[in-house]
C-alpha cells in the first residue's frame, strides 16, 4: 500500500472509515438502544418516584390528597403510579366498582379499573335494584373482590368482551346492585384504565406468592398478556410506612419506534455508503493539497519563514521531499531563532536597566528635593536649641522640629503605599459599599480644615443608595485625596461641589473646586510622583505631592475612567465605579 497513489490511499481509507463507522452505530441502535433507553428511564423514575415518595411519608395525606398527587405525579411523568399496603390495597387510586349481593346474600364488589375505557364506556344510568351479571375472576380470598371481563345491566351489555366472544375458565357472578361508584366524564378524558398497572402488581405479588410487602427495590418488564404491550416497572418501598410504590411507563412507542427503524434500516445502509464513497472521493481529492503545502513552505523559507513544518505520513515522492525541506527549514530556523533570542534578551537587559536607572535617578531625585527642607530646617532648630538662642522659644523649636519629622514620616509612608500599589502581586480587598454614604462621611472628616477657610462642602447625587463594588479603604482614600485638594486649592470662602451621578451600571463622582486653573500642559503630569504644579515645588499647602499619584494606581487597578478638567471658575477631578446588584455587606 506504501507504492499506492496518495489520492487512492486516501479514498480507501476513508470509504473503510465511514462504512465501518455507519456499520457500527446502526448496529450499536438495533442491538443496545432498547436497553439503553430502559436503563435510562429507570433512572429517571427513580429519581421522580424518590421525590414523590419523600413527599408521601413526610404528609398527612387523607385519601383524597394521595389521589390528587397521585394525578399530578402521573400526568408530570406519563406513567402510571400505584401504591399498595400490607393488605395488598391499591390505597392511591379511586376506586370504581359496583357492589352487589348475589342471592346467596354475598356481597361482591365489582372492580371497574381495568376494564373502563374512554372508547367503549357509557353510563347506563345504572340505578339501585338493577340486575347484573359479570363474567370474570374472583380473587383476594376471603374478601369477594371480582375482576371482570364483561358486565351487563338488565341483560344489555355495558362494557368488556363483545357478547359474541367468551373465554374459557371465567366465574360468572349476578346480583342486585346495592351500591356504585362510577367515573365522571373528566375522570374519563384523563382516564381510568389500570389495567396495565394492576397487571403489573399482580404479577409483582405473585412472584412473591403474596407475602408480606417487601422492604426492597427492584425494576422489571411487564408484558400485558392480552395487548403484549411491554412494561417498565419500578418498584420501591415508602420509607416509614408500610407502602410500596409501583411505578408503570410504556416501552411501546419506543419498541414502535425501533421495529420500524429495522425495517428501514436497508435503505439507510445502502444511502451510508454511497454517501461515504461520495465524501471519501471528495476527501482524497482535497487532501492531496500537500503538493501545494509542499509549494508554499518553499515560498515561505525563502521569506526566512520557518515556524511551519509539513506532515510527512508516507515514504512516496512527496513524502520524501517534505522530509527534506522539514530537515532544512529545523536548521535554519534553530539558528536563525538562536540568534534573534540573543538579539532580544540583549534589547530586553538593556531596556530594563535603562528602566531601573531612569527609576533609581528620579527616586533619588524627588526623595532628596523632598528631605532636603525638612532636614534643614530641623537642623537649623536643633542648632539654635543646642546654641542656646533663644531659650524662652525652645518649646516652638521642638515643636517645628516634630512636625516636620511628622512630615517626613508621611512622605516615608506615602512612598511605602505607593510601591505596594505598583507591585504586580497587590490585590484590592473587594467588597460592597454605599458610595453616597462615604461622601458624606469624608466630608465630615474635613470639619475643622473647611473652618479655617471658610468653605463648605455639598455633597449631591441623582439617587439617595448607590452601591458599588470595590476596596473600601482605597476608595476612601480616593476621595480623601479629591477632597483634601480641592480645600487646599480653594479660594476662601467658596462651596466645594462633590456630584455623585448614576448611570445605567457606573456611577461617576466629581469633586469641583473654585480656584486657579491647572494650566493646559500640566493636566496630565499632575499624576505623576512629587510633582506640583508650582514650579517652585513649595509646600505652603501641605502635601508630600504623591497624593495623586497613589490616586492614579488604586484607580487602575479598580478599572476606573478617571481624570482631571479645568471648569468655568475652577478645577473639578474626577473617576467612576461599576455599580453592583449585590446589597452592602
Amino acid at each position: 500500500m506504501k507504492h499506492l497513489s496518495i489520492m487512492v490511499k486516501l479514498f480507501i481509507i476513508s470509504a473503510a472509515f465511514f462504512i465501518v463507522f455507519m456499520a457500527v452505530a446502526l448496529f450499536g441502535q438495533s442491538s443496545f438502544f432498547e436497553k439503553f433507553y430502559t436503563n435510562q428511564k429507570i433512572e429517571t423514575l427513580d429519581e421522580a418516584i424518590e421525590g414523590f415518595n419523600n413527599l408521601y411519608a413526610s404528609s398527612d395525606w387523607l385519601a383524597s390528597d394521595i389521589i390528587k398527587h397521585t394525578k399530578i405525579f402521573e400526568q408530570y411523568n406519563d406513567v402510571q403510579l400505584g401504591i399498595i399496603n400490607s393488605n395488598f390495597d391499591l390505597i392511591n387510586k379511586e376506586s370504581f366498582e359496583v357492589v352487589i349481593k348475589e342471592r346467596s346474600g354475598n356481597i361482591v364488589k365489582i372492580r371497574l379499573n381495568s376494564l373502563i375505557e374512554t372508547r367503549d364506556y357509557y353510563n347506563p344510568n345504572l340505578r339501585y335494584g338493577d340486575y347484573v351479571t359479570a363474567e370474570g375472576v374472583k380473587w383476594r380470598a376471603p374478601f369477594e373482590n371480582f375482576t371482570p371481563e364483561e358486565i351487563a345491566v338488565n341483560d344489555i351489555h355495558w362494557i368488556g368482551l363483545d357478547e359474541n366472544i367468551k373465554r374459557e375458565g371465567l366465574e360468572k357472578i349476578e346480583g342486585k346492585v346495592i351500591g356504585f361508584n362510577l367515573p365522571k366524564q373528566e375522570d374519563l378524558i384523563r382516564g381510568v384504565d389500570n389495567q396495565n398497572l394492576v397487571g403489573a402488581i399482580n404479577q409483582w405479588l405473585s412472584d412473591n406468592e403474596y407475602g408480606e410487602v417487601g422492604n426492597y427495590e427492584t425494576s422489571y418488564i411487564y408484558t400485558d398478556t392480552q395487548t403484549r404491550e411491554k412494561n417498565i416497572v419500578l418498584v420501591k418501598p415508602i420509607l416509614g410506612t408500610d407502602a410500596v410504590a409501583f411505578v408503570v411507563a410504556s416501552q411501546q412507542p419506543v419498541l414502535e419506534s425501533l421495529q420500524v427503524l429495522r425495517s428501514y434500516y436497508f435503505y439507510v445502509i445502502l444511502g451510508a455508503i454511497l454517501v461515504s464513497l461520495l465524501m471519501s472521493y471528495i476527501f482524497s481529492i482535497l487532501i492531496t493539497q500537500p503538493l501545494i503545502q509542499v509549494n508554499e513552505k518553499a515560498k515561505a523559507m525563502a521569506n526566512l519563514d520557518f515556524d511551519d513544518y509539513i506532515e510527512v505520513t508516507s515514504y512516496d515522492e512527496i513524502g520524501s521531499l517534505s522530509v527534506s525541506l522539514n530537515t532544512l527549514s529545523y536548521n535554519l530556523k534553530t539558528s536563525l531563532t538562536e540568534l534573534q533570542e540573543a538579539n532580544i534578551k540583549l534589547v530586553e537587559d538593556i531596556e530594563r536597566e535603562r528602566r531601573i536607572e531612569m527609576m533609581r535617578k528620579e527616586f533619588i531625585s524627588g526623595i532628596s528635593h523632598e528631605l532636603k527642607t525638612p532636614l534643614g530646617i530641623i537642623k537649623g532648630f536643633a542648632e539654635g536649641i543646642k546654641d542656646g538662642i533663644a531659650k524662652e522659644k525652645t518649646d516652638v523649636y521642638i515643636d517645628v522640629i516634630l512636625d516636620e519629622v511628622d512630615k517626613m514620616n508621611a512622605l516615608v509612608l506615602d512612598m511605602l503605599d505607593l510601591s505596594r500599589l505598583q507591585l504586580a502581586s497587590y490585590r484590592l480587598v473587594l467588597s460592597t459599599f454605599d458610595i453616597v454614604d462615604m461622601a458624606y462621611d469624608v466630608k465630615e472628616r474635613f470639619t475643622n480644615q473647611l473652618a479655617e477657610k471658610e468653605l463648605q462642602v455639598h455633597v449631591t447625587s441623582n439617587e439617595d443608595v448607590v452601591v458599588v463594588e470595590g476596596d473600601y479603604r482605597r476608595i476612601e482614600q480616593v476621595l480623601v485625596n479629591y477632597v483634601s485638594n480641592a480645600i487646599r486649592h480653594s479660594y476662601r470662602g467658596e462651596t466645594i461641589e462633590v456630584n455623585l451621578e448614576r448611570k445605567q451600571e457606573r456611577v461617576m463622582i466629581r469633586v469641583k473646586n473654585v480656584g486657579e486653573h491647572i494650566p493646559k500642559e500640566k493636566l496630565n503630569k499632575i499624576w505623576n510622583r512629587f510633582y506640583r504644579v508650582e514650579e517652585s515645588r513649595a509646600k505652603t499647602d501641605g502635601g508630600t505631592g504623591l497624593g495623586l499619584a497613589i490616586t492614579k494606581n488604586i484607580l487602575e487597578l479598580h478599572g476606573s475612567y478617571f481624570g482631571v478638567e479645568n471648569t468655568d471658575n475652577g478645577v473639578v477631578f474626577f473617576f467612576d465605579l461599576e455599580v453592583s446588584n449585590e446589597e452592602c455587606h
